[in-house]
């Protein structure tokens, strides 16, 4: 008998479950009127997860990146970012907040290994028979061994967080936040870890602030500058300093069959083998060696080094210097003596007195 009351049973798809019902209108609970009223019913398949929602929110805009400090909220944003579909702005800026997050995380490890070197068990009490140890903390060893790095990188990484925890504070922050990157903040911990501390923090006041938008090797010049400044009557015992710790590294073993040498010098000497090398291997070509001047640099430079200079292209670049001046070097050219290979180290002999430094006539070939 009740037929004739109620609505006729909708034959579409099944309402979701908690948001209608079967026989239950969505928007004003009035009872079904029939199939005109499905589109007012919220269908299973129309229903979002919250967590899909949030998943698949806004894209990721230039705007909310650019400034961010770096962290969880920024690697989060990160995260979400597709940057596949997104415009160049919003691409150079993930690029950049990449960055600070990696200058964030450099300032962490840092400070964790200056925490970890402070602690008694990485401060060993050496027997006598250790005899004088240089380094006696080992807290860079056994970072070394954790990260798959050299002993010196494990070093350095517990030095720069003891300077960021000292003077150097400002640059420990200002590489936190992401504002210099790790080469930035190594050139002032490196400039500034042995320097009085109100050099330090004066030389960081007048460089930090425009430190982002410089390089390196620029922001390395600056720092020069202001220790000068700042402090000069200390610039010639800075240098004297440094200039004891000049020298000429290991070769660095490169792929097919290459190495490489670096070598630490007073400024002076360096020019001044720069100019020699370069004066070398321009006679050189003028002379008619086909090798560029690249090639006849490193080339002259071991074959100066350990006087093999027969066939080589110093004879054709030094005779062009005879030919020039009757041995007076030509404009433009820095004449080089040719230092012979020493096979056993001199005698010990008395003190003499020396000559006046002058021109060091250039050793002729050896014979066939």
């Amino acid at each position: 008998m009740f037929d004739d009351c109620s609505a006729p049973t909708p034959t579409g798809p099944v309402p979701v479950s908690g948001v209608g019902g079967p026989g239950v209108c969505v928007d004003d609970g009035a009872a079904w009127a029939g199939e005109a009223d499905w589109q007012d019913v919220v269908w299973e398949d129309d229903v979002v997860d919250p967590l899909d929602a949030l998943l698949t929110g806004p894209a990721v805009t230039a705007r909310e990146l650019d400034g961010r400090l770096p962290g969880s909220d920024l690697a989060w944003l990160l995260e979400l970012a597709d940057l596949v579909g997104t415009d160049d702005h919003t691409a150079v800026e993930a690029v950049a907040a990449w960055q600070r997050m990696a200058s964030w995380a450099a300032a962490g490890a840092a400070r964790a290994a200056s925490v970890l070197a402070d602690r008694p068990s990485m401060n060993p009490a050496w027997p006598a028979s250790a005899g004088i140890v240089a380094e006696p903390n080992v807290a860079g060893e056994e970072l070394a061994m954790r990260l798959g790095c050299s002993r010196r990188q494990g070093r350095l990484l517990v030095r720069d967080g003891r300077a960021f925890a000292g003077a150097l504070a400002w640059t420990g922050d200002a590489l936190e936040r992401g504002e210099i990157d790790v080469a930035k903040a190594r050139i002032l911990v490196e400039s500034l870890h042995d320097v009085p501390v109100p050099v330090a923090l004066a030389v960081q006041e007048q460089v930090l602030d425009g430190a982002p938008g410089r390089t390196p090797t620029q922001l390395s010049r600056d720092v020069a500058r202001a220790l000068i400044t700042i402090d000069p009557a200390s610039a010639a015992e800075r240098y004297a300093v440094a200039a004891r710790g000049r020298r000429v590294d290991a070769p660095r073993v490169l792929p097919d069959g290459m190495a490489g040498i670096w070598a630490v010098l007073p400024a002076t000497g360096a020019a001044r083998l720069d100019s020699a090398l370069d004066s070398l291997a321009r006679g050189a070509r003028a002379a008619g060696d086909p090798r560029t001047l690249d090639q006849l640099r490193a080339d002259l430079l071991v074959d100066l080094t350990v006087g093999d200079v027969e066939g080589s292209a110093a004879v054709a670049a030094l005779a062009r210097v005879d030919d020039d001046g009757a041995g007076d070097a030509a404009p433009g050219t820095v004449p080089m003596p040719m230092p012979m290979p020493m096979p056993h180290p001199p005698r010990a002999r008395p003190p003499a007195t020396r000559p006046a430094p002058g021109p060091v006539p250039r050793a002729a070939p050896r014979s066939a």
